[in-house]
């Protein structure tokens, strides 16, 4: 007899400091991005939590927004980092992870992992920031936007 698994999807905002080469996003310099996360597991922690929201919430602020720290990272690179993040808390019992990444509110990019898989092989890394580079809309993103709102 199998037992039930749990799922759970928590969404939220996180901060990378990432550079403006490759970079995930609709702005030049952006740093803030949406998430979503889904969770299947076999069992619950010692706490009761198939993912506890605290330590989640701790883990995507600490990830890619260290002192001093900047990283290059197109939005799968940032989507497999998280994932990565996500499964150092729930490894043993995880099933399935998957993690998007949105830049705005009408793009989003996802990976999915299920137990078996190899994790992500691309991740953010970390580089030296750019020198005077300022958050500026990246042309082709100004001709989606008029599009979606036309």
């Amino acid at each position: 007899m199998q037992l039930p698994s749990y799922e759970q999807t928590l969404k939220g905002i996180f901060v990378a400091n990432v550079i403006p080469r490759n970079q995930c996003g609709f702005h030049v310099g952006q740093t803030r991005f949406g998430y979503t996360v889904s969770i299947e597991v076999a069992d619950l922690d010692d706490e009761g939590f198939a993912l506890d929201n605290m330590a989640l919430d701790k883990a995507l602020s600490e990830a890619y927004c260290g002192k001093g720290k900047h990283y290059r990272a197109s939005c799968e690179d940032l989507a497999g980092g998280l994932l990565c993040v996500v499964y150092n808390l729930i490894s043993d019992r995880a099933e399935r992870i998957s993690v998007s990444v949105s830049p705005n509110e009408f793009s989003e990019l996802t990976v999915h992992w299920r137990v078996g898989d190899v994790l992500p092989k691309w991740i953010p890394v970390e580089a030296e920031p750019l020198q005077g580079s300022q958050a500026s809309p990246i042309p082709t993103a100004i001709i989606i936007e008029e599009k979606v709102h036309a």
